[in-house]
C-alpha cells in the first residue's frame, strides 16, 4: 500500500500564515473590546498582576525572536537530507510553525495583560496590549516573505 502524501501549494504558503496570524490578532482585539465593556470599579493600590504582565510581555517579545529561531535551526538537518519538492514542503512547514509560534507568544502575552487589566483594571494593560499588537502587525506574514526566506534557507543548506 503506497501512502498518501499530501500536496502542498508553496504558492499559497503566505496567504494561510495570514489568514492564522489574522486570526491571532482577530482574538487579541476582540477579547480587548470585550474586557474594556465589562470592566467597572476602582484599581487596587499595588497592581502586581499587572507589572507581572507587563514583565511577561517583555519576555515574550523576546522570546518571539529566539524560539522561532530554535525551531528553524531544529529542521536544519532534516532539510539538508532532502531536495526538490519535498524540501519545499518541509521549508513551508517550518515557516508556518516560526510564524505561529512567534505570534502565539506575543498573543499569549497580550491575553495575559487583558486578563491583569479585568483583574486590576490598570489601563495602561492597554498600551503593552497596544506594543503587543504592533509586534505582531510588523511581523505580519506574506507570501514574498515566504519566498525570500525560503531562498534564503537553500543558499544557507547549500
Amino acid at each position: 500500500m503506497t501512502q498518501y502524501q499530501p500536496v502542498l501549494d508553496l504558492n499559497g504558503v503566505g496567504r494561510i500564515c495570514q489568514i492564522i496570524a489574522g486570526a491571532l490578532v482577530t482574538g487579541v482585539v476582540v477579547f480587548a473590546t470585550v474586557a474594556f465593556v465589562i470592566v467597572k470599579g476602582d484599581s487596587p493600590e499595588i497592581p502586581f498582576l499587572s507589572i507581572a504582565a507587563a514583565l511577561f510581555a517583555g519576555v515574550a517579545t523576546v522570546m518571539r525572536f529566539i524560539v522561532p529561531m530554535v525551531i528553524v535551526n531544529g529542521g536544519k538537518p532534516q532539510l539538508k537530507q532532502l531536495s526538490g519538492d519535498e524540501q519545499g514542503s518541509l521549508l513551508a512547514g517550518l515557516y508556518q510553525t516560526k510564524m505561529i509560534v512567534g505570534m502565539a507568544l506575543l498573543e499569549g502575552a497580550a491575553f495575559f495583560n487583558l486578563v491583569a487589566y479585568i483583574v486590576e483594571k490598570q489601563f495602561w494593560s492597554y498600551g503593552v496590549v497596544a506594543f503587543l499588537l504592533g509586534v505582531m502587525a510588523i511581523s505580519f506574514p506574506s507570501q514574498g516573505q515566504f519566498e525570500s526566506w525560503a531562498e534564503e534557507m537553500k543558499r544557507d543548506l547549500n
